[in-house]
This record gives C-alpha cells, structure tokens and sequence, in this order.
C-alpha cells in the first residue's frame, strides 16, 4: 500500500484541527502544515526510536527505510580525554541502534557525567570488551582502553526528509530543511494517520498558545 500522499494527510489533518479547534480557530498555510507534519513525523520517529525499535513490529516496519550503515566514518583525535577519538557523524543522523568499534568490540552509551566520575575507577573503566561513547554535536567520542580506534561501524536512524504538502511556484518554491517541491511522507503507511492526528494536536497546541 502507498498510504497517504502529502496532500492527503494535509487535508486530514485539517479536518482533524478543525473538529478539535473551535469554529473560527485560525487556518494554516500550505508550509505552516508542511511544518508541522515534518515536526510531527520526527516526532514519532523519536518515539519509537525511544521506545526501543525491536520491541514491536510496527515500529521496525515504520522507520525502516530510515535505518542507515556506516563502516568507514571520519576518526578524529581527541585530546581532552585520553584514549579518546571523535567520529563524525553524518548530517541526516538522528539516533544510534547500534555501534561496534575495532571489528567487535561493543560500546556502551554513558554520560559526561559518569565519565568524570569513572574514569579512573578500573572496576568501571573501558575493557578491551566494551568502550564508551559520548554523543557530541554530529559526532560521537569513543574512549578506548588505551588502544588506538582503528575502526568504527555505526547502525543508525537517519532524520526524515520534509513532508512538503505543495510543490509552490518556481520563482518561489516552498522550501523546508532545503528541500523543495511536492514531498510524500518516507515512513511506512501504517503510521501516516498517527502523524496526521500529531500534526493536528500540534496545530491545535500552537492556536492556544498563540491565544493565551
């Protein structure tokens, strides 16, 4: 099944905001709507992505056309932790599933936090079974137990490209996150209803705020 298209789940979320606002809540424009299902769609890939994507079905069947491979990524030095080595990320990166470093060895997710407060305790410090990693700004460091990071592979969710609701003029195309032109929802159409009825919800929220 194709599932809605972009136009679609726009007009079914203005019915949805329509039966939750009152008669003469203010409308929304063809981006305002772009926008908010965009939001709306990063919304529950987040969720789900939260909520451990193997755990049900639906959720591996969502964003399964999100889920990326790296195995050659950009490895950095990193000199204000030692043993440590900044990995760049790519710019759609969104969530980690899973991340293994120098062939097999596995990587534990641990705050700065912890770190601080670790480092030099040898009952919790990295092993050459399980380094740590700290998430950074389109990056990840890795902390080693002293060996060099050769290699790093990373499983992740990539952010979804914007739901565009109209493809506009061509001497000024509606533009969202860069893209241009008439976009359809990438996540499966078994969640395209849950991103209208969020949509809706955040449509209504914005209205409320906006009237307090």
């Amino acid at each position: 099944m194709a599932g809605l298209s972009a136009q679609e789940m726009k007009y079914e979320a203005q019915l949805a905001y329509e039966a939750l606002a009152s008669a003469d809540a203010p409308g929304y424009t063809d981006k305002q709507w772009s926008i908010l299902l965009t939001q709306a769609q990063e919304n529950l890939v987040l969720s789900l992505c939260r909520s451990g994507m193997d755990a049900e079905e639906l959720g591996r069947r969502a964003i399964s056309k999100l889920i990326e491979e790296v195995t050659d990524p950009v490895i950095e030095s990193y000199n204000i932790i030692d043993s440590a080595y900044r990995v760049i990320l790519e710019d759609d990166y969104l969530h980690i599933l899973k991340d293994t470093a120098n062939q097999e060895v596995q990587v534990k997710p641990v705050s700065y936090d912890f770190l601080h407060a670790n480092f030099e305790n040898p009952f919790e410090a990295p092993s050459n079974k399980e380094y740590w990693r700290l998430v950074g700004k389109q990056s990840v460091i890795i902390v080693t137990n002293g060996v060099n990071l050769d290699s790093y592979k990373i499983v992740y969710v990539r952010r979804p490209k914007p739901i565009i609701t109209v493809a506009g003029k061509s001497t000024s195309p509606l533009e969202i996150e860069g893209y241009t032109g008439l976009r359809n929802c990438e996540l499966d159409h078994s969640v395209h209803r849950i991103i209208v009825s969020e949509a809706a919800n955040l449509a209504l929220a914005y209205t409320r705020n906006v009237n307090q």
